[in-house]
């Protein structure tokens, strides 16, 4: 199975004042460079927590199901309102829509994914034997800025002054110390656990 992001989030979990506040910088001249460090931290936190930090639009996509098999959808917790689509190729390849009264999601809480289950008696139609014979849109992330956790929006800006201060990939003559107790530690509470 893998996922992507079909609609990225309309904001950033952490603003550019807060970024500026953040690396004590007061003038504009890096303003556009910063937002796109936010952007580069935001997604880093993002995959290493196996989750969207603000609503956005996630696709999976994965191979033929069968039976009633049920399905993990990677991506984070699943929005207030998931808007989910579920889609696959039938035994003709063509694309066909499964109807929303014949499944159900349940949640994994904060440390798992949530599940896709059919409701019983249906099973998973006859599907083409491809690796993208399934394809699911659904929403997943905190409703907006303000309601990602603190430690999640920190964790974009420990990353965000680390890139903002070594600009190249190696730092020659000092002694350098690896952020990555911090990041681990505010992130590791939001991680995704497969079980």
């Amino acid at each position: 199975m893998a996922w992507r992001v079909v609609t990225p989030p309309a904001e950033s979990p952490v603003s550019l004042s807060e970024a500026k506040a953040h690396l004590r910088l007061e003038e504009s001249v890096d303003d556009a460079y910063i937002t796109t460090l936010i952007d580069s931290a935001r997604v880093y936190v993002e995959k290493a927590c196996d989750r969207g930090l603000v609503l956005q639009t996630v696709e999976l996509l994965g191979p033929p199901l069968c039976g009633d098999e049920e399905l993990s959808l990677p991506g984070g917790a699943l929005a207030d309102t998931p808007q989910l689509q579920v889609q696959y190729l039938d035994a003709n390849s063509v694309l066909q829509t499964l109807d929303a009264a014949k499944y159900y999601t349940v949640s994994g809480g904060d440390s798992r994914p949530a599940d896709l289950h059919l409701i019983y008696p249906n099973l998973w139609p006859q599907m083409a034997p491809r690796f993208d014979a399934v394809k699911v849109q659904y929403r997943v992330g905190w409703a907006n800025a303000a309601a990602v956790p603190a430690p999640l929006r920190h964790a974009v800006l420990l990353l965000l002054s680390e890139l903002y201060e070594y600009r190249t990939p190696e730092v020659t003559g000092t002694i350098v110390t690896k952020l990555g107790f911090s990041l681990d530690a505010l992130m590791a509470p939001f991680r995704f656990r497969s079980l």
